[in-house]
Order: C-alpha cells, then sequence, then structure tokens
C-alpha cells in the first residue's frame, strides 16, 4: 500500500467511490459529499436539503455519513444508525446533483429485529447496490461483535421488501476483532476492509489495533481470503481505481479520528487471481 494523494480540506474520510476521473467522498462529521477531481480542485456538495455546508460537526450532533454507494441515477449515502440521529440516507443526483434527505428509522428497525441486533450492536459502514437489491454492512465494533451483511431485496419498494441477515467471522486481534469498514463488488467478488480498535462500541472511538483487506464470493458471503494490511491507520473506505490483466488497484480511505482538515488516500494493488491468507 503506499500513498496515492493527500487531499486538504476534508476530515475524517469515512468513503469513497472513482467515477469520471475524479473522486467522490463523504466524511463521518460533515454532511457533505466531496468531489476531489484530477485536476487537484475540491469541490463540496451540501447534504443538507438547506445546502448548507455543515463540516467537523460535534459527535453527539453529526449525522455520521458512513457508507456511499451509486446506481447509475444516483450516489447513496447512509448514515451508520449507531444513534437515533444517523439515521439519514442522502440521495445525490448524478443528473444535477440535487439532493433529497430521507428517514431510515423504518428500515432500520426492520433490519434489526430480522438480524436480531440490537442498538449496541447496530453500525453501518459499507453499502452495495446490485440491480433492485441494497447490501449494507453492519461493523462487529459492538459488544457482541456481529459483523454481518444485511441483504435487503427490492430496498426502494417498501410493500416488496424481503431482508436477510448473514452473519460474517472475521479474525481476531488481541483479544478484539476486526469489523467491517466498507465493501466494494468487483465482478462476483466482494472485497471489503475491516478494522479493528481496542474498545468494544459502536459510539467511542479506540486505539487502532489494524486493519485488513477480504475477499468474499458474492453468491455465498463466504470469505475466501483476508490479508493484514497496516497496524497504524483504520482505513474506512473503498473504490476499484483501475484493472489489468493481472491486478487489481484499489484506492483506499483513512480516518485517523482526530478531527484534522486532511484525508490520506492510498493505492493498493492486489493480483487478480487473489492473496495471501491473514498474517500479522
Amino acid at each position: 500500500m503506499k500513498i496515492h494523494q493527500t487531499i486538504h480540506g476534508i476530515s475524517s474520510a469515512s468513503g469513497l467511490i472513482w467515477k469520471n476521473e475524479s473522486l467522490y467522498i463523504i466524511s463521518d462529521n460533515s454532511d457533505v459529499l466531496y468531489v476531489f477531481q484530477k485536476s487537484g480542485r475540491l469541490n463540496k456538495i451540501s447534504l443538507l436539503e438547506s445546502g448548507e455546508l455543515m463540516e467537523n460537526r460535534p459527535k453527539p450532533e453529526k449525522s455520521d455519513y458512513e457508507a456511499i454507494t451509486e446506481d447509475q441515477e444516483s450516489f447513496y449515502i447512509f448514515g451508520s444508525g449507531s444513534t437515533p440521529i444517523r439515521n439519514r440516507l442522502a440521495v445525490v443526483s448524478k443528473n444535477d446533483f440535487s439532493v433529497s434527505v430521507r428517514s431510515l428509522d423504518s428500515l432500520y428497525l426492520r433490519l434489526k429485529s430480522q438480524g436480531n441486533v440490537d442498538d449496541e450492536n447496530f453500525n453501518i459502514e459499507g453499502a452495495i447496490i446490485q440491480e433492485a437489491n441494497l447490501f449494507l454492512f453492519n461493523r462487529g465494533n459492538g459488544p457482541k461483535r456481529q459483523n454481518g451483511i444485511f441483504e435487503i431485496n427490492n430496498w426502494k419498494q417498501e410493500e416488496k421488501q424481503t431482508v436477510n441477515f448473514h452473519p460474517i467471522s472475521l479474525p481476531p486481534i488481541q483479544n478484539s476483532g476486526f469489523g467491517f469498514t466498507d465493501a466494494v463488488l468487483v465482478e462476483d467478488k466482494i472485497y471489503f476492509l475491516a478494522a479493528a480498535e481496542a474498545v468494544a462500541s459502536t459510539y467511542e472511538d479506540g486505539e487502532i489495533l489494524g486493519s485488513i483487506i477480504g475477499r468474499m464470493d458474492f453468491k455465498t458471503f463466504t470469505v475466501e481470503t483476508t490479508q493484514f494490511i497496516t497496524d497504524k491507520f483504520k482505513l474506512e473506505g473503498i473504490t476499484l481505481f483501475k484493472k489489468d490483466a493481472d491486478f487489481l488497484y484499489f484506492l483506499i480511505c483513512e480516518d485517523p479520528d482526530d478531527g484534522g482538515m486532511e484525508s490520506e488516500i492510498f493505492e493498493l494493488k492486489l493480483p487478480n487471481s487473489g492473496f495471501k491468507s491473514f498474517s500479522k
């Protein structure tokens, strides 16, 4: 893993998408979608319908946008759901960058009920849309360490929705465990990030123990392999940058939880054929 870009003006990056030669980046303490262009220009799109730019919000007040995904028409930005004010979905039109904000209260209540995940263990950190279905990744950093994937079929049609929860086992580390922080679909494989902290809480931040990347089969959700990346950074966002016959290249962002107004974007190169199993 190497540094790809240092972007000034973004605090606590939590997710990103590489699209049309630009990086679309969210922050877990700002109601803003940042657009970093290849030229180096940084644009800001408010995720409030009022258009107000709210950045570096105090922890009790923040929307905690942790997951970004897309379909052909829009970007979808999900709050973590780790407190009631974090149950928000911001939808940004790709056509004119207009924004609508919706409540996720009823959907998140249904997910918790169907998955037997209580408030202390519910923490959405990654999202993938595939056709009419939505996949939300629950970070297992609560007391019960409940990593898993919520599969919501027909997610835009509430009357037709079906929900399944797929528990996922990730490696332990230092009497703690890794928890999902983001995921991206590449053909028939999910590439995911997971981080570990020395605290069992979906709200409080703890000492960073490390981050891993893993790959799982999209049809079965079987984890095929994981690899330790770093013991210094809490890696929180992943997007496919480019690929060739032999390698996949990902861009990854980190959240240092320090309130600083710059974000490191890393580049990670992985062989198409897979990578070695977990080791530290």
